[in-house]
């Protein structure tokens, strides 16, 4: 049976691990991103652990979930926040298959996200549906008529770029946008988001009105997109998920008091199925997607 080494490039960390035709996971590890150091450096070192890992195991491809928008066929960055210098233009498909001649495939890490829900989460049964993570920032992905959508330049699904009262989505309810609010209301050096939270579940006043606030920029979002690609689910994933259900039965009540009944009779909010190895695996999807059908 094949075995695949699969790369989940973030910005604190790259996950990697070892996976084979049917989606076993032999081995995973993690290592610093340092992505201080740029693109290149980033290159060289998953490089490095591709000859390490060789040692071991017998690689028959490379599958790399990144951050940015990233050509699904070419494997090039398009386009990348800051965070990584150099990153905008690096050809990462290229130049790990010249370095190391495997094949080599690469894919935005919210696209990864959904395809590993598609093929494995809560997203089995579904043509139709859109993707949200939702952490220091707000990603997402569009799954159309059975198929990734892209978009004209390979930048569908930047949800939090949108606008929600004059200001970015992600900007107001994402994690960073909680917290700042919070430091905002409620006086203390610095707030985390389970903080804000437990604080909410006792009913401090103030901590009601943040998460309240933060619903309510979360719910319309939300409701935008539902009447945009009327999808059959929405699922969310990312640091807010640890809430659990909670977190689900108080965002559906906000949302459902936004939207029309005839809309989201149709469509589900639900929590994604996979958070931690759900880049690697939705690597390895979009690999043997291009590789083998």
């Amino acid at each position: 049976m094949k075995q695949f080494i699969a790369f989940d490039i973030g910005g604190t960390n790259i996950k990697y691990g070892v996976l084979n035709e049917n989606f076993d996971i032999l081995m995973k590890e993690k290592i610093p991103t340092q992505a201080q150091l740029g693109g290149l450096s980033i290159i060289n070192r998953i490089i490095k652990k591709i000859e390490d890992v060789r040692k071991q195991y017998v690689l028959a491809g490379v599958a790399i979930s990144s951050a940015g928008v990233i050509n699904p066929y070419s494997g090039q960055v398009i386009n990348a926040t800051e965070a990584i210098p150099n990153y905008i233009g690096l050809q990462i498909k290229k130049e790990i298959k010249q370095q190391t001649g495997l094949q080599t495939e690469v894919l935005n890490d919210v696209n990864c996200f959904a395809l590993c829900e598609k093929k494995f989460g809560n997203a089995k049964d579904c043509e139709n549906f859109i993707t949200l993570t939702i952490g220091t920032g707000i990603g997402g992905a569009i799954y159309l008529n059975n198929k990734m959508y892209y978009g004209n330049n390979y930048s569908a699904g930047e949800f939090g770029r949108m606008m929600i009262n004059g200001k970015k989505f992600e900007a107001v309810a994402s994690f960073t946008g909680l917290i700042q609010l919070a430091n905002k209301m409620i006086k203390k050096k610095e707030w985390t988001g389970e903080e804000i939270f437990k604080l909410y579940d006792s009913g401090e006043i103030k901590a009601k009105e943040v998460i309240q606030t933060f619903y309510d920029h979360l719910a319309t979002g939300i409701g935008n997109l539902i009447y945009i690609f009327n999808p059959q689910k929405v699922l969310i994933g990312g640091g807010i998920t640890g809430r659990g259900k909670q977190f689900l039965d108080e965002l559906n009540q906000v949302i459902k008091s936004k939207i029309d009944p005839g809309f989201i009779a149709y469509t589900s909010i639900s929590l994604t199925k996979f958070n931690n190895d759900s880049g690697m695996i939705g690597a390895l999807v979009h690999y043997l997607n291009r590789n083998y059908i």
